[in-house]
């Protein structure tokens, strides 16, 4: 397992916290998106495009960082 994770963070070109960074940074933005969207499903009339706006944006995040650029 741990042979794997090092050639993982090798082939991205990332430290460990430069990882762990980004991959919190990412699921702490899935967290806010689905609060938003099962808030939606109840109530139609709030947040009626943020679920999808903080999805466009982790996904603009991903495709904009290769991870080796990512700041630690």
């Amino acid at each position: 397992m741990f042979g794997q994770a090092k050639k993982h963070l090798q082939e991205a070109k990332i430290t460990y916290w430069q990882h762990f960074k980004f991959a919190n940074s990412i699921s702490l933005s899935l967290i806010c998106a689905v609060m938003c969207l099962v808030v939606h499903s109840i109530f139609p009339n709030l947040f009626t495009t943020t679920g999808s706006d903080i999805l466009k944006s982790i996904i603009k995040k991903i495709n904009d960082n290769t991870l080796g650029e990512v700041d630690g």
